[in-house]
């Protein structure tokens, strides 16, 4: 199970939310940002809204708290039975559930249906659905909640889960799966689980697993090895990803082609930049989450890898090209192998790209490999009056048939292993996807998650920008990682 205070192994992910700001471009990143790794807020495009599959940095909390609970959005409030429904004939319930708004049409359209199917299947049931953007989301939870609001079903995300079960916003799921006999835990890949001193508060919906895409064509045309040829051979390693690159790269200015993403530039956060540590051996924390690695040689030698591609190869772009207008991207060709989540394939496909797209796992470096796994959960209301219906709620949004409309989000991952990864594309591999599942593991975060990851991204802008070299940029962020471990 995944805990936050537990070993790195078990620990809940995290994600940045201005990772696929770089992807698509200026022109297009807060399009992107909202179709990839969230559910865009209607409230502020500036503002993604991570999904369950991918997701972002901590989004700015407000200075003053909500005073009242989050008005329901009325277009979201399923209040009429579908024709092929049976007409009610028990006791009516309406359940209320606490989401995120969204900008999308796709997750407008999905939701729809998945609010809608379940009430034809549940004609007592009426969802009301009650939305608010996901900045300062979180925040306003915990005032509504305090104030005597019930909300039965949360959108949760992890960064919230110790204060929201601290605060009795929300409950542990423990019970329930004890009680339910035809609810069997093994049938469940439990390393998914959102867990917080040892109760388990979230089963997943969503989950997506870290792999990297890339310009078949371009890198054919640049004389460059396939990526899916090295993996074939076993020799997809970060040494020969950094050998692709260099030989794919060329160009100067704004018209340079880059061969790989910068993994640890200030738009990635932890959630990319934790890739390279771990293919080189190390974490986060130490296994009993009392000290920072940051100042480890493993650490120091996976950065000065990114450093090196970034000015000795210059096959990596600098965070300020990435954001320019028109800056490199993956639509269009300038950016030729990214690291993303399974949501990225609607960018691709609605960007049309001119090329040939392939996907293949993350390289191997020299500890090995291992890729960052996300997961959304809905949380369960503390004061819910209805806790049974609630249940049986939420295991219609983790089992076949809410799996099944979450494909369109970017699922390809169920966290119920009697259900088969599906794609959507061409250019999707199972193969890729059940590899890449085998070396997942959730990124370990603290309590003062929050105030690492400004931390982090300080550090990184730091060394990036060469204000500071690796070992100090590195050595400064342990102090500081240390200090917040200890708080």
């Amino acid at each position: 199970m995944t805990s936050f205070d537990r070993s790195p192994s078990d620990a809940r992910r995290a994600i940045s939310r201005r990772v696929i700001l770089k992807f698509t471009g200026a022109g297009a990143a807060l399009a992107a940002a909202s179709l990839l790794q969230a559910c865009g807020s209607t409230a502020s495009t500036s503002t993604p809204v991570p999904l369950a599959t991918a997701a972002p940095a901590a989004p700015a909390k407000p200075t003053t708290a909500p005073t009242t609970a989050p008005k329901a959005t009325q277009a979201a409030v399923m209040t009429t039975t579908p024709q092929a429904a049976a007409q009610p004939t028990g006791e009516q319930i309406t359940l209320n559930i606490a989401a995120v708004k969204v900008a999308q049409t796709v997750w407008v359209d999905s939701f729809q249906k998945i609010w809608g199917d379940y009430q034809k299947q549940n004609p007592n049931v009426k969802l009301q659905i009650e939305e608010d953007p996901f900045g300062g989301f979180d925040v306003k939870m915990l005032t509504a909640v305090a104030g005597g609001a019930i909300f039965d079903l949360i959108y949760g995300w992890g960064q919230w889960l110790p204060t929201w079960s601290e605060r009795d916003v929300i409950q542990p799921l423990d019970s329930f799966m004890k009680q339910d006999k035809s609810f069997d835990i093994t049938n469940y890949h439990q390393d998914y689980f959102e867990t917080w001193k040892g109760k388990t508060y979230g089963i997943p919906w969503f989950v997506s697993l870290l792999y990297m895409y890339y310009n078949k064509s371009a890198l054919h045309d640049a004389g460059a090895d396939d990526p899916q040829d090295l993996e074939k051979q076993g020799k997809w390693t970060w040494e020969n990803a950094r050998a692709v690159a260099a030989k794919a790269s060329k160009g100067t200015g704004v018209n340079r082609v880059y061969g790989i993403q910068n993994l640890i530039d200030s738009g990635s956060g932890v959630i990319l930049a934790i890739a390279a540590p771990w293919a080189w051996g190390t974490d986060l924390y130490s296994s009993d989450m009392t000290k920072s690695l940051f100042a480890d040689q493993k650490w120091i030698d996976a950065v000065q890898f990114q450093m090196d591609m970034i000015y000795t190869d210059h096959s990596e772009p600098l965070p300020s090209e990435t954001k320019q207008e028109g800056g490199p991207s993956f639509l269009n060709g300038k950016m030729l192998m990214v690291f993303q989540y399974p949501s990225f394939n609607r960018t691709v496909v609605e960007g049309k790209p001119q090329f040939t797209v392939a996907e293949v796992p993350l390289p191997k470096g020299p500890g090995g490999r291992s890729a960052p796994i996300l997961d959304n959960s809905w949380y369960f209301g503390a004061h819910t009056k209805y806790p049974d219906q609630v249940w049986k709620l939420n295991s219609y949004l983790i089992g076949p048939h809410g799996q099944e409309l979450v494909v369109p989000l970017g699922e390809r991952y169920p966290v119920d292993k009697r259900i088969k990864p599906t794609t959507e594309y061409p250019f999707e591999s199972v193969d890729v996807i059940n590899f890449t599942s085998t070396i997942g593991k959730p990124i370990p975060l603290i309590k003062p998650e929050a105030k690492f990851e400004t931390a982090f991204t300080t550090a990184m802008d730091a060394i990036v920008l060469k204000q500071k070299t690796v070992q100090q940029g590195l050595t400064d962020l342990a102090r500081q990682a240390d200090d917040l471990l200890k708080g």
